[in-house]
């Protein structure tokens, strides 16, 4: 009893001084973060009244963010405002036929308008099967109705292209993740190449030739731009040990990169 006493003692300890890393890593991020995107800033120093978003590095005081500035920037790291590029993002007014009151600027590769074209238009005008939509709404919970596939048609109702939506309900409207739908997959043949992807990895004989291997075949799954393998340490920030991407953006490779733990939403 003593002896499983001292070991919680020391889980405890440990997970405490973890907790208490990622504040000072937090802190400093929150003051680097602050520096770099003060109007005034050289990048070099912090200068300014000390209850504000700034510190003399010189000075030797060590200044600790307000909670004010912590909170403002796990905010921006959680919710950055931007989409996934191989999707769109919808927000439709549910109350007022589905009226689009929010885009992602990228909307013009799925529908063929730009932002103030599509804004205040109805979304199913541009859904080639609004009942699939008004049957998923219906649904008391959502995620049993999601993805919800459809064709996005023109104003002249031509096809555009085959998608999937996936629906959410937010305070401020019904928010919709729009994707491209491939028309030669299915469930079948993607369960084929996964398979054969899972085989593959039976051949690697160390944990790095494994997380190659991982990177290498969900970037080929996927058909995103960038897959990487991010490991993290003892600390919580975490390294970029693997990488795969297109040829058009291997310049701005991200490998060996290390982020801080903040960059991960908690």
């Amino acid at each position: 009893t003593e002896g499983a006493s001292h070991s919680a003692r020391n889980m405890a300890g440990t997970e405490r001084d973890l907790q208490e890393a990622r504040n000072r890593q937090l802190q400093a991020d929150v003051l680097i973060h602050e520096t770099y995107t003060s109007p005034n800033s050289t990048g070099a120093s912090f200068q300014g009244d000390p209850n504000s978003s700034s510190m003399s590095m010189g000075s030797g005081h060590a200044y600790v963010p307000t909670v004010r500035e912590i909170e403002h920037y796990t905010r921006m790291l959680n919710n950055p405002g931007a989409a996934m590029p191989h999707g769109v993002f919808v927000l439709a007014d549910e109350a007022n036929g589905l009226a689009i009151t929010g885009l992602s600027q990228n909307c013009a590769q799925f529908f063929g308008k730009e932002v103030p074209e599509l804004m205040g238009k109805s979304l199913l005008e541009y859904i080639d099967n609004p009942s699939a939509i008004e049957a998923a709404l219906m649904m008391k919970d959502l995620t049993l109705a999601n993805p919800v596939s459809v064709g996005i048609v023109g104003e002249d109702g031509t096809m555009r292209l085959l998608a999937n939506l996936i629906l959410h309900r937010l305070p401020n409207g019904l928010a919709i993740d729009i994707e491209e739908l491939d028309p030669y997959e299915n469930a079948f043949s993607f369960h084929a190449r996964v398979r054969q992807a899972i085989d593959r990895l039976h051949t690697c004989e160390t944990s790095e030739a494994m997380c190659q291997r991982v990177s290498e075949e969900f970037f080929q799954l996927s058909g995103y731009d960038r897959v990487m393998m991010y490991k993290f340490h003892e600390d919580h920030h975490g390294e970029v040990v693997t990488e795969f991407c297109t040829e058009n953006i291997k310049d701005d490779s991200f490998l060996g990169l290390h982020y801080p733990a903040t960059d991960i939403p908690q």
